[in-house]
């Protein structure tokens, strides 16, 4: 907090510069010197804006540039930090105050030295983040950086590398397909499956017309083990596609033969982003969300292939019976929930949901259907009827607890559902495993406390429960009402 202040107070100070200077050399505490480190560049960039008389908004480069011409003593300092001081940290902060303040001075022969030899990794990596674009296109530097993007074992040195090499060499042609093989033999063959992804989608950029390109990547689709970088080099060909038929055969080959139910969601995605060639995009998720051995590529063609132009009373059909016979609750979760937002005005749905919400063997399903009928449907007569059955009489505490909450919202200021509250705050079965979950019992009696608060009968199931309930946090809930409810009845 000192040097801050010191930094942003008295930066125009020369015994500030001299103090950072010496906690620099003298301090044992690497965290102190490598602030102090930092001071010292708010300082200098102090001093050299009112040496050179420039103001503040000036081209911070150009006027260090300008300062450090007249104080080469700065850059020594700084290079023989990187060079010999012990600490990692303070060599890499060091390292990134010589390239980020001095990115014009002409010294880079020791930044190349640093990132030749220097046995700490994060110093080097510093060294080449902040190359300035200039200094890359020295053949000498260039070099360096192929070899370190060829063959570091650091991948993160190998990957920055490679970075900056493209960055600064983009509208240089030349270099640019220099690049390519070096980018190839990493996708290829690079031990870091990272590195090999990266490298992919830095070859897209790096070439974005080259149509051979898509030759090299078919076969790294072929070839390669990893699904993420498969993922990337699909996404790769789509960027680079030339044919429209070409890429929906790639597309379509990874659908059905991938083995990873990522790429084969990707293949689905990409299918819906482009005017799909060849075999009629319906009729490919139709038979995909009925076959694929994966739930969430199932689902990933029934969202898709409502993003087509298929006929919906097809999809309608073909939904209907997915929600019934699907083997996956996450496919008729998926279903149900699909078929209450874009076909809640057939009268088939109403059904379906009904019967989804007594007779699937999946309670997360049959808790999904009871949520979707109240929300649709709570105006049908038929719909309070059936919640109450489930409110009582399902096997399952979540199913009767979803229930009991709809009910309790739609249909609260119903009389005569007086004595059906009464009953489940006495009776609802529930014991709780987890702090979040609702306790039905205590959801009926907030509705008597909401809708009844003068009713005598209230008091007397608060005073019951907070006695004779199994659930501490509805004991708690209740004696707070009873201490709200006494002076009202007094």
């Amino acid at each position: 907090m000192l040097i801050e202040a010191l930094s942003t107070g008295w930066q125009k100070e020369q015994y500030t510069s001299s103090l950072f200077i010496k906690l620099v050399g003298e301090e044992a505490d690497e965290d102190i010197r490598d602030a102090a480190i930092e001071g010292l560049l708010e300082c200098w960039n102090s001093m050299a804006l009112a040496e050179t008389g420039k103001d503040i908004d000036s081209d911070s480069s150009e006027v260090i540039t300008e300062w450090c011409h007249r104080h080469p003593d700065v850059f020594s300092f700084l290079s023989n930090l990187v060079r010999t001081d012990n600490s990692e940290l303070v060599r890499t902060t060091a390292m990134q105050a010589l390239a980020e303040a001095w990115p014009h001075y002409p010294g880079h022969e020791i930044v190349y030295d640093i990132i030749k030899s220097n046995d700490s990794e994060s110093v080097r990596e510093a060294a080449i983040s902040y190359l300035p674009k200039e200094w890359i296109k020295s053949s000498v530097m260039r070099v360096l950086l192929f070899e370190i993007a060829k063959s570091s074992e650091v991948e993160s040195l190998c990957t920055t590398a490679m970075k900056k090499l493209i960055t600064a060499c983009e509208d240089d042609e030349t270099t640019r397909f220099s690049l390519l093989p070096i980018i190839k033999t990493m996708i290829r063959s690079d031990k870091s499956e990272s590195i090999r992804e990266k490298a992919v989608r830095e070859l897209v950029r790096l070439h974005p017309r080259n149509s051979d390109l898509i030759i090299f990547l078919k076969g790294i689709l072929q070839e390669e083990a990893d699904e993420n970088i498969r993922i990337s080099t699909a996404r790769a060909i789509f960027k680079l596609r030339w044919s429209e038929s070409d890429m929906s055969s790639v597309l379509n080959k990874l659908l059905q033969e991938d083995d990873s139910e990522y790429v084969r969601i990707t293949a689905i995605e990409l299918m819906l982003r482009m005017n799909f060639d060849g075999q009629d995009l319906p009729s490919i998720l139709t038979e995909t969300v009925q076959r694929d051995e994966n739930a969430h590529v199932r689902v990933a063609a029934a969202r898709g292939l409502l993003r087509t132009k298929e006929d919906r009373s097809n999809i309608l059909s073909l939904f209907k019976k997915i929600a019934i016979e699907d083997t996956s609750d996450i496919v008729r979760i998926e279903i149900a929930q699909k078929l209450s937002e874009s076909y809640a005005a057939d009268t088939e749905i109403y059904s379906l949901l009904a019967r989804l919400s007594k007779t699937d063997k999946s309670q997360r399903v049959r808790a999904l259907a009871v949520q979707t009928l109240s929300e649709i449907y709570y105006d049908y007569k038929e719909t309070l009827q059936h919640l109450l059955e489930l409110a009582q009489y399902d096997e399952s505490s979540d199913v009767r607890t979803s229930a009991i909450a709809e009910i309790a919202w739609h249909y609260s200021q119903k009389p005569s559902l007086f004595d059906f509250w009464c009953d489940r705050t006495l009776q609802a079965p529930f014991k709780r495993e987890y702090d979040w979950q609702d306790n039905p019992r205590q959801i009926a009696l907030q509705v008597l406390v909401h809708q009844y608060p003068d009713h005598p009968k209230i008091l007397e199931l608060l005073k019951d429960r907070v006695q004779n309930d199994t659930d501490e946090k509805f004991r708690t809930w209740a004696n707070q009402q009873i201490s709200r409810l006494v002076p009202a009845t007094t």
